[in-house]
């Protein structure tokens, strides 16, 4: 059974596939009736298909771009069939070439979103077909587009909840505060709930305003957030999912997608690191963000022996207008400590340095992206015009040996100097 008002006098009509054995055989008769329960037998009803009407509900929409609805009925083993309002058959019916399974129901639906309608169908020759039909795609003009009505095999005629649009930027800086309202359509004797899903640390939803705050901070640069988005009568659901890219508005980045052009001394490269899988000393498979990352000994471990410092350092950046100066980055580092040594550096002229970290007493055994956020001294970073940062690994002792550096999405940021 469906129900749809094909004839636009502003009531629908009830529709039902029957199943009959008769003389030998057995066909399907498609019934009609009017809201008051009355047969539509001037429009010629019962219908009669010589196909099997086993789990087929009879579908009603604008198959044939006309802007007014038909009623398609796919009585298995048949020739799909559609008809006006009036009884008549529709243009392009019955589709001599197609007939459906047993057992299905085929489903009207903007497949493709290119707005135009089409018809999925598992046809009698055990094939799945794809039908673009003529017109565009109108949801007040398909009262029932598939099985039981909707994706939710709700059977429900009332109107089901609908969001309204959401305005959402494609990208949104850190410390920028993001905040979504959210509203949606819905029948009037049904209280909707409005759900979210996939919230970022740091984003909240007031259920009470409906409304999603975040401001996203330095750690969350570089990455995209899926926001889902959900309302519901408890029967039927509307959802929809927005994504939100936060990029850096930092003094200087560097996402290591493309190599940035440091100056490396030996064991240190730009690439994809080298993942053995076994043991507690691996290197990442990828970078925090992308493949890339800048890394010491990214073959495996660093080696034994090494007699000096050996260090991975930036260009020049230029902080002049900047107090507060920060250096934040995603590490992967396995170190063993106190033996071996790793340090980050900060200068103002690339010949005197200041350690911002350096390893400890113990062992670094990152098994996972770590953010490190580290504050330049004023004297050092602020209003300068040039800063140079710099990683550095050695000397190692001759007993245990690690995994080193891999360094990802790096961040130079300041306070702007009123």
């Amino acid at each position: 059974m469906s129900v749809g008002d094909i004839d636009g006098d502003g009531f629908s009509e009830v529709y039902v596939n029957s199943y009959v054995e008769a003389d030998g055989f057995a066909f399907s008769l498609v019934y009609a009736f009017d809201h008051q329960g009355r047969e539509l037998t001037e429009a010629g009803f019962p219908k009669t298909i010589m196909g099997d009407p086993w789990g087929c509900s009879p579908l009603v929409g604008d198959v044939d771009g006309d802007g007014q609805k038909e009623l398609v009925v796919a009585s298995a083993g048949a020739p799909i069939m559609a008809w006006e309002s009036d009884g008549s058959a529709t243009p392009g019916f019955p589709m001599l070439g197609l007939s459906a399974e047993l057992y299905t129901t085929p489903t009207l639906e903007d497949l493709d979103q290119d707005g135009d309608l089409e018809m999925m169908v598992t046809g009698f020759n055990y094939q799945f077909h794809v039908l673009d039909l003529p017109g565009s795609y109108d949801p007040t003009t398909t009262d029932w587009g598939m099985s039981r009505h909707d994706p939710q095999n709700s059977g429900w005629t009332l109107p089901a909840p609908k969001l309204d649009p959401i305005s959402v930027p494609d990208q949104i800086h850190p410390g920028q505060k993001l905040e979504v309202q959210l509203t949606a359509s819905h029948p009037v004797n049904l209280q909707p709930r409005l759900l979210v899903s996939n919230l970022p640390e740091g984003a909240s939803y007031d259920a009470e305003n409906s409304t999603v705050s975040w401001e996203p901070t330095l750690e969350q640069v570089f990455q995209s957030y899926s926001f889902g988005f959900t309302v519901t009568d408890g029967i039927r659901q509307d959802s929809r999912k927005v994504t939100v890219e936060v990029i850096s508005d930092a003094i200087y980045h560097a996402r290591m997608d493309t190599n940035p052009d440091w100056t490396l001394d030996a064991g240190w490269d730009w690439g994809i690191p080298a993942y053995r899988g076994v043991g507690k000393n691996n290197d990442p498979e990828v970078g925090h963000t992308g493949e890339n990352v800048m890394g010491y000994a990214l073959w495996g471990d660093y080696r034994s022996n090494v007699a000096e410092t050996r260090y991975a350092t930036t260009r020049a950046i230029n902080c002049q207008g900047f107090k507060n100066i920060r250096l934040s980055f995603w590490r992967w580092l396995g170190i063993e400590s106190p033996g071996d040594y790793a340090c980050v550096q900060v200068s103002n002229d690339g010949l005197t340095w200041a350690d911002l970290w350096t390893a400890g007493q113990s062992a670094v055994l990152d098994d996972a992206w770590q953010f490190v956020d580290y504050v330049v001294p004023a004297d050092i970073g602020d209003d300068r015009m040039e800063v140079y940062f710099r990683w550095g690994i050695g000397p190692t002792d001759n007993s245990v040996t690690n995994a080193g550096w891999n360094i990802d999405d790096v961040q130079v940021t300041g306070d702007p100097i009123q």
